[in-house]
């Protein structure tokens, strides 16, 4: 197997992938942790701190500094749940007018990115990526429930 090949490409495709979004140009100082926030929020519902961190990948530190920060922007807004010690994050609607700018700006970008793609070869792209996701995941999760003494 090539691993040291898949690797490279990981990491350029990575790199890649945050030059595109960099170029995404939102004002208000938005940065990439940033945008993953909005995207998150655009599409869940009821999310916590702790939730969100899970579902970004992003470390609790991190989540609540970029959260206080687009908060500072008007962007998010935290909400206290039944459990005071508990708050939500919701997108404020400004919050959703800028998450949806966003979008429209990333798909004009990969679409130009991939333009000279075919309909076909675009399907067999988002296929592979999400079977390497996939396996992703369940190697995630293998791991975690080795260091938990949990048989998979």
């Amino acid at each position: 197997m090539r691993t040291n090949e898949i690797v490279e490409k990981f990491l350029t495709l990575k790199k890649t992938m945050g030059a595109i979004l960099r170029k995404v140009e939102l004002g208000e100082g938005i940065g990439i942790t940033e945008m993953a926030i909005l995207i998150k929020l655009a599409d869940e519902k009821n999310v916590t701190l702790s939730k969100l961190s899970e579902i970004t990948g992003y470390s609790n530190s991190l989540i609540t500094f970029a959260v206080d920060s687009l908060e500072k922007k008007g962007l998010v807004k935290r909400i206290k749940g039944i459990d005071r010690r508990i708050f939500y994050v919701e997108l404020t609607d400004e919050g959703r007018e800028k998450c949806i700018e966003m979008r429209k700006k990333i798909n004009e970008k990969l679409m130009d990115l991939l333009s000279s793609l075919t309909n076909d070869e675009i399907k067999e792209l988002l296929d592979c990526m999400e079977r390497v996701i996939e396996e992703l995941k369940r190697a995630e999760l293998k791991s975690k429930n080795k260091l938990q003494g949990k048989d998979s």
